[in-house]
């Protein structure tokens, strides 16, 4: 939104009409990831969840001041999908970590921890994008820095995913 904002100089209209794109597609796609988890481990979708966010990530980095509403709307509805897995997953893999009678406690953890990232992400990406632009750089430039250190976190929690999906199909065999 800051981008849009201070680098393509849109309204709040414009902005959301924008972020619709993510949220409405993660919304549609919801129902589909529910009924992925019935057959994959949620681990594994939140994996993919996260991989995808990455190539999201890395996809925003194209976006420039004069990036048209249709340019950015692919790229920002892959994000919905990623988010999608990447929520409707993490949600499931919590709960399922412990026994049921803490489920209530694990589906709150997972709210609280959901929430403190919700906050602390575009904190952090935020102070990434501000000391790039008192710097010197362009909006553009100092985006595609942030979006590219996210794009590296996410790639770096999709290998940690894999590999705990991984490890546990070899304590299981």
């Amino acid at each position: 939104s800051l981008f849009f904002g201070a680098g393509q100089h849109l309204s709040p209209l414009a902005i959301g009409v924008r972020l619709l794109f993510i949220n409405g597609v993660t919304a549609v796609a919801n129902p589909l990831v529910g009924r992925l988890l019935t057959r994959w481990p949620p681990v594994a979708l939140l994996a993919a969840g996260l991989a995808l966010g990455s190539v999201a990530m890395f996809l925003l980095t194209g976006m420039q001041a004069d990036t048209s509403i249709g340019a950015a709307a692919w790229r920002l509805a892959i994000l919905g999908v990623a988010d999608a897995f990447m929520l409707s997953a993490v949600a499931v893999a919590a709960i399922n970590a412990v026994p049921q009678r803490l489920a209530g406690m694990a589906a709150a953890a997972n709210t609280a921890l959901r929430q403190y990232g919700a906050v602390l992400g575009p904190a952090v990406l935020g102070v990434i994008l501000t000391s790039r632009i008192a710097g010197g750089a362009s909006m553009s430039s100092a985006l595609h820095t942030a979006l590219n250190v996210n794009g590296v976190l996410l790639v770096i929690a999709a290998i940690v995913c894999a590999m705990t999906v991984r490890l546990g199909r070899n304590t299981t065999s």
